[in-house]
C-alpha cells in the first residue's frame, strides 16, 4: 500500500471554498497536520510567486494544500503522483457564473493584491447585466473547468460536490474527512477514532447551510442549487449549457431540463 503523505484539494471559485479553507484549516489544527493555504497570509506571496504547482513541489513539502482553485496561481495540477491523495470539489458552472456575478457587483470586499473590483467596475458590470457578464466570463471558466475534468480522472481521487454540501452536510462530510483521516494515521500519534471527529465536524458546522433569505451584499448570497435557472435569461442558460456540456455530463449535471 503506498503511503500517502500529501492531500491536495481542487476546486473553484464560488463553489464554497471559503468554507473549505475555514473546515480544512480546523481539521488540520485538530489533526495536527501541516496546512498550506493561499488564503494564509503566511502563504499567500509564495504561492502567488512560484505557483501552486512549484510551490507544492519545493522542498518535498507533506501535509494538506488547498483550497487549490483553479485559475488561481496557476500551474496548480501537479499531476498524478504516488503518495498523493486528492479531493476535488465542484459546483455547477452555471451557479458559478451567477454566483460570481453578485460577488462582483456587490459582496466582495475589495482587497490588495486579490479579486478586487473598484466602484466603477461595479458599476459598469451592474448596468451591463448578469447575462452579459456571465457569458462574458464563460470561456474562461471552461477552461478550469476542462482542468477539473482532467483532475477528475486521477487515481486516488474523492469527488465531491457543492449540491451535496448544502443539502445533506453529514453525507458530504463523510467523503470530505476520510482523505484526512489517512493522511493523519500516517502521523506518529496514536489517532483517535475517526467517529470522533466526524461528530466533532458534523456539529460544529450542521447548521451553515440552513436556507436563508437571500441577501445580496452577504458573501453568502444564497446557497441553495439551481441559481442560474432563477436568474438568467433562457437563452443564456441554453448557451451556458452548450458550452459547458462536457464538463457538466463529466461531474454528473443536467444539460438540459429534458435530461
Amino acid at each position: 500500500m503506498v503511503r500517502v503523505n500529501r492531500l491536495l484539494i481542487y476546486t473553484v471559485h464560488k463553489a464554497g471554498s471559503s468554507f473549505l479553507h475555514e473546515l480544512t484549516s480546523e481539521i488540520a489544527k485538530r489533526m495536527e497536520l501541516p496546512y498550506y493555504s493561499i488564503n494564509d497570509p503566511q502563504f499567500f506571496d509564495d504561492i502567488k510567486r512560484k505557483s501552486w504547482r512549484a510551490f507544492i513541489l519545493e522542498g518535498g513539502k507533506h501535509g494538506v494544500f488547498g483550497p487549490i482553485r483553479a485559475g488561481a496561481a496557476e500551474p496548480c495540477a501537479v499531476g498524478d503522483r504516488a503518495g498523493d491523495s486528492v479531493i476535488l470539489h465542484v459546483r455547477d458552472p452555471r451557479d458559478v457564473l451567477t454566483s460570481l456575478y453578485y460577488s462582483y457587483c456587490y459582496s466582495h470586499i475589495r482587497q490588495s493584491g486579490v479579486f478586487s473590483p473598484s466602484g466603477d467596475d461595479r458599476r459598469r458590470t451592474a448596468q451591463k447585466g448578469i447575462d452579459r457578464f456571465v457569458m462574458d466570463n464563460a470561456e474562461d471558466f471552461k477552461t478550469r473547468y476542462e482542468l477539473l475534468g482532467r483532475i477528475c480522472s486521477m487515481s486516488n481521487r474523492s469527488f465531491l460536490k457543492y449540491e451535496d454540501m448544502v443539502r445533506d452536510y453529514g453525507y458530504w462530510l463523510g467523503k470530505f474527512l476520510p482523505p484526512f483521516w489517512a493522511l493523519y494515521q500516517n502521523g506518529t500519534r496514536k489517532p483517535l477514532p475517526y467517529d470522533h471527529y466526524y461528530e466533532a465536524f458534523f456539529q460544529m458546522h450542521r447548521d451553515d447551510f440552513s436556507p436563508k433569505e437571500e441577501d445580496i451584499f452577504d458573501h453568502k448570497r444564497q446557497i441553495m442549487p439551481g441559481d442560474h435557472r432563477r436568474k438568467l435569461k433562457p437563452e443564456t442558460v441554453q448557451f451556458l449549457s452548450g458550452l459547458f456540456r462536457d464538463s457538466l455530463r463529466t461531474f454528473g449535471y443536467s444539460v438540459s431540463a429534458a435530461e
